[in-house]
């Protein structure tokens, strides 16, 4: 799915208080910071290769292009920070730019970089000025204001060591419909909002394929998929959406990126699509899990049953985001053909805006289409700070809702 990153508040914090008891009292004695430490060598002999590239994650929204300006990119690897992408001259680089084709088209950041074999955990962007987004109805890029630098830490399936002797590639994937909102105070601009970046070994990750069609056989294209782990008899705070794509024009869909192993159950849950009419969220006809063997994968097709009579749910979280904050609110339900009998799912989510608001939306226009009526619950996800610097989701779920035809619902957090 994207102002100051919380964990580099943090950061800056501890650094500030820290000088500002060396500078108390008279006479106070100065002491010295101490400068960078030195990389250890990497050694030939050991070392792999590590390769890097940024995936498009979820559907971009309104956007058609988002252009990072990155000056430099790191990853830390047994407790260093080494650089992968450093140009000598920060570009532009399109996130979108593969975004028309499923899965996305990676874009390349570094290939073939000389890497120790460590594990590696945590992801460190630096952002040089002139970053810009584009609407399809805009005559020029807009600005994008981004943080000097912000820090992530891998998402599933967590760190990897890089092999000796051997190639990894490292995907990055950026959840752009949640990560880059407008500025409610200043429309010609946008803000990135950091939280929802993640790090995969692609050779740690499977994939699930599938086609959406409607009950006539016909291939929905542009229906939005999301590949969830499914967790019997539990409540909607453990429903989570982890990878979503669009499907492409023959209704195919690739969620790829997706952790392996024998705890891992999954299935693609297509989320409302454009209307009226519209769809209710349904579980794919084919739930399983991605075993160990290389690139593993199953196929798991979608049947979308039409419904006419759509409700609308918006509501404020309050406080709001802070800056460098992102939020998110999931509608989840126990969806039609859930291969498991009951397992809370996520029909559709919505990012929270900078001003608290969000809106579960159909189709945009007067008067905005939501979804279909229904009993579902409204989970906030709220990304903090744990004890080791590692950013943490703390979701809150709301009482159920019911969404009734031609209602309006306001649901505040």
């Amino acid at each position: 799915m994207f102002p100051s990153h919380p964990r580099l508040w943090l950061y800056a914090l501890t650094l500030g208080l820290a000088l500002a008891g060396l500078g108390c009292g008279s006479g106070a004695p100065t002491v010295p910071l101490p400068g960078p430490q030195p990389l250890p060598p990497i050694d030939p002999a050991t070392a792999g290769n590590l390769s890097v590239h940024l995936v498009q994650d979820g559907p971009p929204g309104d956007l058609v292009h988002l252009n990072l300006v990155i000056a430099e990119l790191e990853v830390r690897s047994g407790g260093y920070w080494r650089p992968v992408y450093q140009p000598k001259v920060p570009v532009a680089v399109d996130i979108l730019a593969g975004n028309d084709q499923t899965p996305p088209k990676p874009i390349d950041l570094a290939d073939q970089v000389l890497w120790p074999p460590d594990p590696n955990d945590a992801l460190r962007f630096t952002f040089a000025p002139g970053s810009t987004a584009e609407r399809q109805s805009d005559f020029d890029p807009l600005p994008l204001a981004t943080p000097a630098q912000v820090v992530y830490p891998m998402g599933l399936p967590g760190s990897f060591s890089v092999a000796t002797g051997g190639a990894s590639d490292l995907r990055i994937t950026f959840s752009v419909d949640h990560v880059v909102q407008q500025d409610p105070l200043d429309f010609d601009r946008y803000l990135f909002l950091p939280g929802l970046v993640r790090g995969y070994d692609l050779a740690a990750t499977g994939y699930i394929t599938g086609t959406v069609e409607n009950e006539a056989g016909e291939v929905m294209p542009g229906t939005v998929v999301t590949a969830q782990l499914l967790v019997p008899g539990g409540t909607a705070s453990t429903a989570g959406a982890f990878r979503t794509v669009q499907s492409d024009q023959d209704g195919r869909f690739t969620l790829d990126l997706l952790p392996k192993g024998s705890t891992c159950t999954w299935t693609a849950v297509s989320q409302v699509v454009s209307g009226p009419p519209s769809f209710p969220g349904t579980a794919g006809q084919v739930s399983g899990t991605l075993g160990n063997s290389p690139y593993d994968h199953f196929d798991c097709p979608i049947m979308l049953e039409e419904v006419q009579s759509n409700g609308l749910v918006h509501g404020t979280v309050t406080p709001p985001p802070g800056t460098g904050q992102a939020e998110r609110v999931d509608l989840v339900q126990a969806v039609q053909n859930d291969p498991l009998g009951f397992c809370p799912l996520v029909v559709t989510s919505a990012p929270v805006a900078a001003d608290g608001t969000f809106t579960f939306e159909v189709s945009g226009g007067y008067p905005p289409v939501g979804p279909p009526v229904g009993i579902y619950s409204a989970v906030l996800h709220r990304f903090a700070l744990d004890a080791g610097l590692d950013l943490v989701d703390q979701p809150v779920a709301s009482e159920p809702i019911v969404v009734q035809s031609g209602v309006e619902l306001n649901l505040p957090f």
